[in-house]
């Protein structure tokens, strides 16, 4: 009715003393449709509005939450992976609950007692170290320095042979050779860390400079050092260190192979495959022995040698580490050593793309 809804009811009054032929009078209630539409719509309006409240009051909770209990937490988990990788210079802020704050200050005295704890120990180590190599360097010199004095007394005498004249001077040119070396390798060993000067060379020609330096070693004497695999492999490399470290591994070879019951013998082959190229010496000697395994590559470990310094396999390892790579031991199945200088070609490129990087910076 007038375009409007209307729910309607209708109900006969059928009244006992009405006439025949009078129509039965029927009672219509009309409630308009629209006022109950408009009082659900209100409901719906309420319901929604207490949502919109609900949800904006559990926001609120939510970010009060983070603010004050999981943002502080994550910050501790955060300081505890940074103290366990090393790093004890992660600070943490005291936020969050009463709770939080004191777990955090907490933490935080014991990351200064850790860095305090920690200096120490590297100062310690330091002086450990100094001490070692003061006491190694001390015999070494005294070692060499007694040989070429008594040597040189022998070759001062003018009733002294030929044959005899040559063998006292090959002993004093070995105890020079031998003071070179240390002192070659304690400079070495003082320059490690610092920046690489690549340069894209040749591997065979690094390689085969290490081999005529190490054949007029005195230490290299009656061994017989074979060379395989060489080709015209060029790589972006530090020559001059990743030479020393082959140098290194070869003379410990020979050394090593002096020590064994055949004849010497050390073998050195250049292998390359898609990820890397690997230099390989191996010698025939007694091989590694066990209880030095775990730390050959530390300074000043010299155990089973007859000189030296122990700086060799620390500079030949260090080196190859500065290249992005590192030095494997293996075993031959006749208990042979094996050295293998691995260097990842990814690693060696990276070298190149620095040094291009360097010269474009400085031109």
């Amino acid at each position: 009715m007038g375009q409007e809804d209307y729910l309607s009811a209708s109900v006969p009054l059928d009244a006992p003393g009405v006439q025949n032929g009078v129509a039965v009078p029927h009672l219509v209630v009309l409630k308009s449709f629209a006022q109950a539409t408009q009082l659900v719509n209100r409901v719906n309006r309420w319901v929604l509005t207490l949502v919109l409240l609900a949800v904006l009051a559990g926001a609120a909770m939510l970010v009060s939450i983070s603010q004050t209990l999981t943002r502080p937490i994550e910050t501790l988990v955060e300081g505890t992976r940074a103290l366990a990788g090393g790093n004890f210079d992660y600070r943490l802020s005291e936020d969050g609950v009463e709770e939080i704050r004191e777990l955090s200050r907490a933490f935080e005295h014991m990351r200064v007692e850790l860095q305090r704890t920690q200096n120490d120990l590297l100062d310690s180590e330091r002086l450990a170290t100094i001490g070692r190599m003061a006491s190694s360097i001390s015999h070494d010199l005294r070692h060499y320095l007694s040989a070429m004095y008594a040597n040189a007394e022998f070759l001062s005498s003018d009733a002294l042979p030929p044959a005899e004249r040559e063998e006292l001077f090959l002993e004093v040119r070995s105890a020079v050779q031998g003071m070179t070396d240390l002192l070659d390798s304690l400079l070495l060993f003082t320059r490690t860390g610092r920046a690489l000067q690549p340069a894209h060379d040749s591997i065979d020609g690094v390689i085969q400079r290490a081999v005529t330096m190490v054949r007029s070693h005195p230490a290299a004497r009656d061994v017989r050092i074979i060379v395989s695999g060489l080709s015209s492999l060029e790589a972006w490399i530090d020559a001059k260190k990743l030479g020393r470290a082959v140098y290194n591994l070869l003379l410990n070879a020979c050394e090593a192979a002096r020590r064994g019951k055949n004849l010497p013998m050390v073998t050195l082959n250049l292998m390359e495959d898609e990820q890397s190229l690997r230099i390989e010496i191996a010698d025939n000697g007694p091989g590694v022995p066990e209880s030095i395994r775990q730390t050959m590559f530390l300074p000043f470990v010299s155990e089973g040698k007859e000189s030296g310094v122990g700086l060799g396999l620390t500079l030949a390892q260090q080196i190859a580490q500065e290249h992005g790579g590192d030095i494997e031991l293996k075993e031959t199945p006749d208990g042979y050593s094996v050295f293998v200088i691995v260097l990842p070609k990814a690693a060696l490129h990276a070298l190149g793309t620095t040094a291009d990087r360097r010269a474009l910076h400085a031109n």
